[in-house]
């Protein structure tokens, strides 16, 4: 059996990635150095692709119930706006940018990768790496 595919960082993209080898029965190993989650947001959305690949595995509609969709932006710069982002003309059934805490999307994430087997491990932090050659690796 392989060595299982290390994620570092259980936020959203690694949560994802997981989630994404684990369907494909690639084994993966996901660590943080964070012995709990984040219990506040450093982001302040989601846009609509990533809700279209969430959509894919089931996470899309707990994710639009608990946040609120953002229909258009302004950009303001020396006191006068700049620019309008009109997020209704994209091209997809989510024309929104969707206001969601990250600590929610990261919980939705967390149970998702749970069910398909994989877990945290926490308080682990990866502080460096080297490549060591195998058998299976090509020597130049």
């Amino acid at each position: 059996m392989s060595d299982p595919v290390l994620i570092v960082g259980a936020g959203p993209t690694g949560l994802t990635a997981a989630l994404e080898l684990s369907r494909f029965g690639i084994r993966v190993r996901i660590v943080d150095k964070l012995a709990e989650p984040f219990g506040t947001s450093r982001a302040i959305g989601v846009q609509a692709r990533t809700l279209e690949l969430l959509e894919k595995r089931g996470l899309s509609e707990e994710m639009v119930r608990l946040g609120n969709p953002g229909l258009a932006g302004s950009v303001y710069g020396g006191g006068a706006r700049v620019f309008r982002l009109d997020f209704t003309q994209i091209d997809s059934r989510y024309d929104y940018v969707l206001f969601i805490s990250q600590a929610e999307t990261e919980r939705i994430l967390r149970e998702a990768v749970a069910k398909q087997g994989v877990m945290i491990e926490r308080g682990v932090e990866l502080v460096g790496c080297r490549r060591t050659p195998s058998r299976t690796t090509p020597r130049r």
